[in-house]
């Protein structure tokens, strides 16, 4: 195999070879995994919440609504910037984290709280859903637009099988049935054969303008059907450790699973 040189000549200056190069805000590495980018914005995020937290108390300063438009606009602005490209469930591992961290405060939690009561306390969807919800709107601009050489370079990655590109539409073919459901009247019914019978992703480029249509309230809806989703499947998921744990012989284990139980519980009141 040949080896990549290390420096090269382009109009009499010299480039030489990094091992990331940042284009438009993004940190680009080698393996493409933006381990860097993620690392970068999230020392960024903490330097912010650092800043905004020198105004917030549990007795004084900012109270709870400001702190979360302030959360919306100085962090999420940042954090969200090109996330199609670069967010991933291992990347949102750190970010998650300072994520908790800005949500317990923000709520003035004392002790450690859930960070899904956290979320339902503040009315802030998780970072996976806002992640997914932002991914939705992208692939129905590009869908909406016949003209658009985003469209043609999606439809190529579509035929050739891109992993990625086909589980994030995924979502954008639940949304049109979220929404053929809810308002079918804002599907053509040229649409609404093609909605009915199991609509593929190869189907959604023939889908009318009007369908891809998407407004603030429709993707607002969404979001909170995305949400409600995720909540139920960690109900379940706490439902089914605990009664598995209960089955168990071992003496410690009732003891150590009664406080998951109880948190269980107060996350049914909450919801």
């Amino acid at each position: 195999s040949t080896a990549v040189p290390t420096t090269f000549q382009l109009c009499g200056n010299t480039i030489q070879l990094t091992d990331t190069s940042k284009v438009l805000g993004v940190t680009l590495d080698r393996k493409l995994n933006f381990k860097q980018h993620c690392e970068n914005m999230l020392n960024n995020l903490v330097y912010r919440w650092v800043c905004i937290s020198r105004y917030a108390n549990r007795n004084w300063g900012l109270n709870q609504r400001v702190l979360v438009c302030l959360v919306r606009t100085v962090i999420f602005s940042s954090l969200f910037y090109s996330s199609l490209v670069w967010q991933t469930n291992a990347n949102l591992v750190q970010l998650n984290k300072l994520w908790y961290k800005v949500a317990k405060s923000t709520i003035g939690a004392v002790f450690n709280v859930q960070h899904t009561i956290a979320e339902v306390i503040l009315g802030v969807p998780p970072l996976s859903v806002t992640g997914r919800v932002l991914a939705v709107e992208h692939y129905l601009k590009a869908l909406s637009t016949t003209d658009d050489i985003h469209r043609s370079f999606l439809f190529e990655e579509v035929i050739s099988g891109n992993p990625a590109i086909l589980s994030q539409m995924k979502d954008a073919i639940r949304f049109i049935k979220w929404k053929q459901k809810l308002y079918p009247r804002s599907i053509l019914p040229a649409d609404m054969d093609l909605i009915t019978n199991s609509l593929s992703i190869e189907e959604l480029f023939r889908l009318s303008k009007r369908t891809c249509y998407y407004s603030r309230r429709l993707i607002d809806g969404f979001t909170e059907f995305l949400w409600q989703e995720s909540l139920q499947n960690k109900l379940q998921l706490e439902r089914g450790l605990v009664t598995y744990s209960k089955s168990l012989s071992f003496s410690s284990t009732p003891a150590t699973w009664h406080q998951s139980g109880n948190r269980s519980v107060n996350h049914e009141s909450i919801l």
